[in-house]
């Protein structure tokens, strides 16, 4: 045994003895993540806080614009930063305190928008959620990176807890904002529930704190050298079939064309009052809660390219079934439809990247996000262009076909990664 194989043995020995720690830690840092995401829904209460004050539907399509864009454009710099770097912890709390700092401003705006213009307060709030997600989108790569060390087996049912745990959460706190809207006035409800995302923060902040990371085994000199001339994405342009995955999933992107106007299109065609908001996000998150656990499960044995499938699936149904509902049980179906959509795609998404990439995951996961974002950033934005022009239904029935056409071409032209447990992989390697 050579001295580079005896203490990269050492150095999993070691993973292994932090697993259990990191694995609570992480998972308690995931369910934060779903009360954080339930108080800042870009589904939900962020359109609602800026239909108060807009009309424009491009402006609430918008929000995920920003969310998505601003969530990819960091990610390539920061998968070059990464390369050759043994810890990267104390990166990640670095900009998961300017993350929490964002969130307390967006909380500080809705407490004092009293005294600004309508168009003062639009600009402050894309200004700060531009911030908050530019450092999301430093964030994840590193936290990917993270996990994927600290968690080498086992990701997909780690996950699908850490959601589990979180969907109840956020049922709780879904019950709880339903409740604010009903007995607050605008833009208090809003408040409250910023009130209840920047706790969760603190608490994820606490978790990440509690992680233990191992250093990574210096390579030998060799190894070094090849990677400092090596190209960066060299391993990614021969994945054609990663190559072709992008693809139909860029198509099935289509999806978030609908998902901002969903809530809207609720409240104005069954004359809906604000408190049916919370009561959506309640659906959402029972739907996520009732199935995370499966998809991680499940993902864990056939990959995670089958739960994209599934998922997509799941969407176009409820994309098209928005198009002609005419009841709020209707509309309780498709929100249960489509946070069962989301559970899946958010679960398979950051898992099938460590199947594609194993030992490269922040340059997959940069090259994903490069790819996909700029689609995902125009879709709510082509969205609100075609709610405006051909209205909800239309938009509805255009997102539920082409997302069941990217669904096809998918399931027909794309082979999954998925191979043997990365726990068998590992051993093998070992």
């Amino acid at each position: 045994m050579s001295e580079y194989t005896a203490v990269l043995e050492q150095y999993r020995l070691n993973v292994d003895r932090n697993y259990r720690l990191n694995a609570i830690a992480i998972m308690i840092d995931n369910s934060m993540f779903y009360l954080i995401s339930l108080g800042l829904s870009q589904y939900t209460i962020l359109p609602l806080y800026l239909s108060k004050l807009t009309d424009s539907n491009l402006l609430i399509g918008l929000i995920p614009t920003v969310f998505v864009i601003g969530f990819a454009l960091p990610q390539l710099w920061i998968a070059r930063f990464l390369k050759g770097k043994r810890q990267s912890k104390k990166y990640i709390i670095t900009v998961a305190v300017v993350q929490r700092l964002s969130i307390l401003a967006f909380l500080l705006l809705t407490l004092f928008q009293h005294h600004l213009s309508n168009n003062l307060v639009i600009a402050l709030f894309f200004i700060n959620y531009a911030i908050q997600n530019l450092t999301t989108g430093a964030w994840f790569p590193m936290w990917v990176d993270f996990v994927g060390r600290a968690i080498p087996h086992k990701r997909g049912m780690v996950f699908g807890l850490s959601y589990l745990i979180g969907g109840v959460l956020s049922l709780l706190g879904g019950v709880l904002i339903t409740y604010l809207l009903t007995s607050l006035p605008y833009p208090n409800a809003i408040s409250a529930s910023a009130a209840i995302a920047f706790f969760a923060s603190l608490v994820s902040l606490a978790a990440i704190l509690c992680w233990k990371e191992v250093e990574v085994p210096e390579k030998p000199e060799q190894a070094i050298a090849r990677e400092a001339h090596g190209d960066l994405f060299l391993k990614v342009r021969k994945d054609r079939n990663f190559h072709r995955f992008l693809i139909w999933r860029g198509v099935i992107v289509a999806l978030e064309m609908a998902l901002p106007f969903l809530t809207i299109n609720a409240l104005l065609r069954m004359n809906l009052e604000d408190a049916q908001v919370g009561i959506f996000a309640v659906i959402l998150s029972v739907s996520q809660t009732a199935l995370n656990v499966f998809w991680g499960w499940i993902g864990d044995r056939i990959g995670y390219l089958k739960i994209i499938l599934v998922s997509a699936f799941l969407g176009a149904v409820g994309a098209i079934l928005a198009a002609s509902a005419s009841t709020v049980a209707m509309f309780y179906v498709i929100f249960f439809l489509m946070g069962a959509m989301l559970a899946g795609m958010q679960l398979a998404g950051i898992n099938i990247i460590f199947e594609f990439a194993y030992d490269d995951v922040p340059t997959y996961t940069a090259i994903n996000q490069l790819v996909l974002s700029p689609l995902s950033g125009a879709a709510p934005l082509l969205g609100g262009v075609l709610a405006g022009g051909l209205g909800y239904a239309s938009l509805f029935w255009i997102s539920g076909l082409v997302a069941l056409v990217g669904f096809v071409g998918m399931a027909l032209k794309v082979k999954s990664p998925f191979q043997t447990p990365l726990v068998l992989r590992d051993s093998k390697e070992a």
